[in-house]
C-alpha cells in the first residue's frame, strides 16, 4: 500500500533520536555497554532473488498446500527468498470487494482460513526450508481491520478523531483503522506478534507495509526484539529512506528507479538522468545497505503492460545486473496479465498459468542463474558509456579478475553502440567472453562496436 510521507507521524519522535546514545547499523561494531548488535543482512540474503506471491491468487486453489506444491517450480526459476503477502484473517467491517484486502488484518495471531490452517502454513515453511529457500511474510504495522480482534477490549490502541471516532490517516483506506503508537501497550502487543511468528513458525523475516508511517523509535525497539528470537532475519521496509538500514533493516525499496524507468520509457528522462538516480542510491547504500529493485510488484501495473512484452528486456536486465536485490512478482516471469493491482487484492483473480510464455520464463531464468554465478553486490559497479540520443547504456561490475558488462538499448530503433574498454577492465580482452542470454562467444577489443536490436540487452560475461 502506498502513501505520501506522513511527516507528522514519521518525525514525531525526532527528539528521541537526537538524544539517543545507541545507534544500530549493519557494519559497525557495538560500543562497550551498548545494546546487542546484529548484522542487518544474513549471508544468504546478500545476493538473493526475491519472489513475491499472494496465496489467494498464486494457484487456482489459493491455499498454503497448493503453494507448497509449487516449490519445485520456484526452485527451477531460481529464486531464493519467497515473500508471502499477508496471510492473516481479513476484516469484515468496511471490507473492500467480496474477499477483502490482506492489508486489512482482523487477527495477527491467526491465518486466513481460506488459505488453510496454521499447520498447513508450518508445513509450507518447513518445505521451503527443505528446498534450500527462505520465507518472509507481509506484516502491516500501521493499521488493522476496522473490526480487529482487540479493538473492543483496547480502544486506546487505535487512533481516534476529536469526537472519539476511530480514524485513519489515509481516508481512502476505508477498511482499516490506524494503530496508536503513543500507547506503550500497543507497541508491546505488536512486538510480541512479530516474535510469535518467528518463534512458532520459523519464518525468516518480514516485509513491512508502509514502514515509514510508523514512528521511527518503534523500529529501534522492534528490530532487536525480533533478532533476539532469531538473529538471521531478512527485514524489508516498504519505504525509501536509508534510515531503515540504520534501524537494522536489511533493505528498503527503490521506487525512484521504477519511476525513472517509466520516465525513460515515455522519453521524460534521458539515460543519463536515469543513471544519476541509480548512482545516487548506489553510493548512499553500498556497501552496508541493500535496496529492492523491481519493474513491478503487487501495487504496480504488470511490466508486460507498462513497457510491453517486446520492450521490457533492458529494464529487467538492469535490475538483475546492477547492485541491489531483484524482485519478481508472481507471474511476472511468464507474462501473466490476469493480475490487476486495483482489483486483485479484493477478489479471487488467479494468475494465468495457461498463458505461460516459456520464452519469457527462460529469459528470467537466465537472469537468476547469472545472479547466482556472479556476486553483483560484492563487485565494483561503474558506468562505461551512455548515449542520451541513441538511448543506449554500457556498464560493468568487476570483482577481482571477473566481470559482467551489460549493454542495453532502450530505444525503439536498432543502434550501434561504440565503447572503449576502460583500464579497470583490461583483463577482459585476454579471455573468452560469453553473451549470457544466447551463449554466443564475443571477442572484446580496446574499442568495440555492437549492434543492438530495439529494446534489447547483451550481457557479456567473463567469469570463472
Amino acid at each position: 500500500m502506498l502513501t505520501n510521507t506522513n511527516f507528522k507521524r514519521v518525525f514525531s519522535f525526532l527528539f528521541f533520536f537526537l538524544s539517543a546514545s545507541v545507534f544500530w547499523t549493519g557494519c559497525h561494531n557495538q560500543d562497550s555497554g551498548s545494546a546487542p548488535h546484529f548484522q542487518n543482512l544474513p549471508a544468504w540474503a546478500n545476493e538473493a532473488v526475491v519472489y513475491e506471491l499472494f496465496v489467494r491468487d498464486f494457484t487456482p486453489q489459493g491455499t498454503f498446500k497448493a503453494t507448497q506444491e509449487k516449490i519445485p517450480y520456484l526452485k527451477e526459476l531460481g529464486v531464493d527468498i519467497v515473500w508471502l503477502m499477508p496471510i492473516y484473517p481479513i476484516g469484515q467491517k468496511g471490507r473492500k470487494g467480496s474477499l477483502g484486502s490482506p492489508y486489512s488484518v482482523q487477527n495477527y495471531y491467526e491465518v486466513n482460513p481460506e488459505f488453510g490452517t496454521k499447520q498447513d502454513f508450518k508445513n509450507l515453511v518447513r518445505a521451503i526450508h527443505q528446498a534450500g529457500l527462505k520465507i518472509i511474510i507481509g506484516f502491516v504495522p500501521n493499521h488493522s481491520a476496522n473490526d480487529y480482534v482487540e479493538m473492543a477490549q483496547h480502544p486506546d490502541w487505535f487512533m481516534r478523531d476529536q469526537n472519539g471516532k476511530f480514524t485513519r490517516e489515509v481516508q481512502d483506506w476505508s477498511d482499516i483503522t490506524d494503530f496508536n503508537y503513543d500507547n506503550p501497550d500497543l507497541r508491546k502487543h505488536i512486538i510480541e506478534i512479530l516474535k510469535y511468528w518467528i518463534r512458532e513458525f520459523d519464518i525468516d523475516g518480514y516485509r513491512f507495509d508502509v514502514a515509514g508511517m510508523v514512528p521511527d523509535d518503534f523500529w529501534r525497539q522492534a528490530v532487536p526484539a525480533m533478532r533476539s528470537v532469531k538473529e538471521e532475519l531478512f527485514l524489508l521496509a516498504e519505504w525509501e529512506d536509508h534510515k531503515f538500514i540504520d534501524f537494522g533493516f536489511s533493505a528498503d525499496y527503490n521506487w525512484k528507479m521504477l519511476h525513472a524507468f517509466q520516465d525513460l520509457q515515455t522519453h521524460s528522462k534521458t539515460v543519463g538522468q536515469m543513471l544519476e538516480i541509480y548512482q545516487t542510491k548506489y553510493e548512499q547504500y553500498f556497501p552496508e545497505g541493500r535496496f529492492l529493485s523491481f519493474i513491478e510488484n503487487h501495487d504496480e501495473q504488470r511490466a508486460v503492460k507498462k513497457f510491453g512484452i517486446d520492450r521490457l528486456e533492458p529494464y529487467a536486465a538492469f535490475i538483475f545486473t546492477t547492485p541491489g536485490l531483484p524482485l519478481l512478482f508472481m507471474g511476472q516471469e511468464f507474462g501473466d496479465t490476469n493480475y490487476n493491482a486495483s482489483a486483485s487484492l479484493f477478489e479471487k483473480v488467479t494468475i494465468n498459468w495457461q498463458g505461460f510464455d516459456s520464452t519469457l520464463f527462460s529469459f528470467y531464468k537466465k537472469l537468476t542463474e547469472l545472479r547466482h554465478a556472479f556476486p553483483f553486490n560484492a563487485g565494483q559497479w561503474q558506468v562505461v558509456h551512455y548515449d542520451n540520443q541513441k538511448r543506449t547504456l554500457v556498464y560493468s561490475n568487476i570483482l577481482n579478475n571477473q566481470a559482467v558488462v551489460a549493454v542495453l538499448n532502450f530505444d525503439d530503433k536498432t543502434q550501434t553502440v561504440a565503447f572503449e574498454i576502460p583500464d579497470t577492465l583490461h583483463f577482459i580482452m585476454d579471455r573468452p567472453v560469453v553473451e549470457w542470454l544466447t551463449g554466443e562467444e564475443i571477442s572484446l577489443q580496446k574499442t568495440n562496436r555492437l549492434t543492438m536490436q530495439p529494446f534489447s540487452a547483451k550481457i557479456l560475461v567473463a567469469i570463472d
